[in-house]
């Protein structure tokens, strides 16, 4: 098995994973294990076992993972980033603040099916921008429907 490393833009000169591999590093603490211990072979069927001894794996810290795939989350663009032009709906732009209100647990935790008489906060929010914004563009009436 081949990789190959293409570099694209000079920060993405990102080393692979396989290559920060050193034999016999461990990547992982596992607490004390307090149950009594069970050997394998007794509770899962064979078929349902690994046989490969797990040979191309990268051997990497906890901490190069981290390191490793928070550089690369920095690859991916993001509206916070830099400038999307187009108008697709599915990055539009969401200031902090609407992400922020739209959280708030009368709004975010209102469960979809609730009885009327408990959800007039939402439908009086509702129905107010509906009028406020058929107001601001001058048309006869506004929908909130996606």
């Amino acid at each position: 098995m081949s990789i190959t490393k293409v570099t694209q833009h000079p920060t993405q000169n990102e080393e692979l994973i396989f290559d920060r591999s050193q034999t016999g590093r461990i990547g992982y603490c596992l607490p004390k294990l307090d149950v009594e211990e069970t050997n394998l072979d007794e509770i899962l069927p064979a078929e349902l076992r690994r046989t490969d001894d797990l040979a191309g794996v990268p051997e990497v810290s906890e901490v190069d993972v981290i390191r490793h795939f928070t550089r690369m989350s920095t690859w991916n663009f993001s509206i916070d980033l830099g400038m999307y032009p187009l108008g697709s709906c599915t990055m539009k732009y969401n200031s902090r603040l609407n992400e922020k209100v739209a959280r708030i647990g009368g709004f975010a935790n209102l469960h979809p099916l609730a009885p009327e008489s408990e959800a007039q906060g939402a439908l009086e929010l509702i129905y107010k921008l509906q009028e406020d914004l058929a107001e601001i563009t001058g048309l006869p009436g506004v929908s909130l429907q996606p």
